[in-house]
């Protein structure tokens, strides 16, 4: 009795499209872009120090191993306030992408601690947050204090049942971070350019 074992040795081609477009309206962040936030007496600069986002690609799998395309785009922020703020988003299919805002946290208790924000978008239709903070709003307007944006996540911890330093962000369609409440200095930090 012979057995036959068939292993699979032909390589399919896929076409990855790359991080789709319209989800970049949550991060639009450029290289070298520098915008300010302020709590009404002290003010911090912000650079875009590196942005990279997926363009389309093809690679060779084994027809058995082949998985889906990972397309992602990140955004490094550095700041003299904060030592960075991460923002990557992972593209899920055609149904979604997945953000993560993490900031590198000053915290004099515990040096170099990441705190992160992460929220879904499922085509515009819903946005879902993750643990601790599981209250969002989608807000057609929001006054900063400074400006009048349209199209705003406003994500936020229950101060109560968490201890997170950053406990609110509020992120605009188009513009990105246009607010975020730290809760180690008591002051609300808004953009102002």
């Amino acid at each position: 009795m012979t057995i036959t074992l068939l292993i699979p040795s032909c390589k399919i081609q896929i076409d990855c499209p790359g991080y789709p477009e319209r989800y970049l309206v949550w991060m639009p962040y450029v290289q070298g872009e520098e915008f300010s936030l302020t709590d009404g007496i002290d003010t911090f600069q912000l650079t875009v120090e590196t942005t990279d986002i997926t363009k389309a690609y093809t690679i060779k799998e084994y027809k058995s191993l082949a998985n889906d395309c990972i397309c992602i785009a990140n955004s490094t922020i550095t700041s003299d306030f904060f030592p960075r703020i991460l923002y990557n988003s992972e593209n899920i299919g055609n149904y979604a992408a997945d953000f993560v805002v993490s900031f590198l946290t000053p915290d004099y208790e515990f040096p170099n601690t990441v705190q992160s924000f992460q929220f879904q978008d499922n085509n515009g239709d819903k946005i879902y947050t993750y643990y601790p903070y599981e209250h969002n709003e989608i807000l057609s307007s929001y006054d900063n204090g400074y400006k009048t944006f349209n199209d705003v996540i406003k994500i936020e911890s229950d101060t109560l049942l968490s201890d997170m330093l950053i406990y609110q962000i509020c992120i605009a369609k188009r513009i990105g971070i246009i607010q975020f409440k730290d809760r180690f200095n008591h002051k609300t930090w808004s953009l102002i350019d």
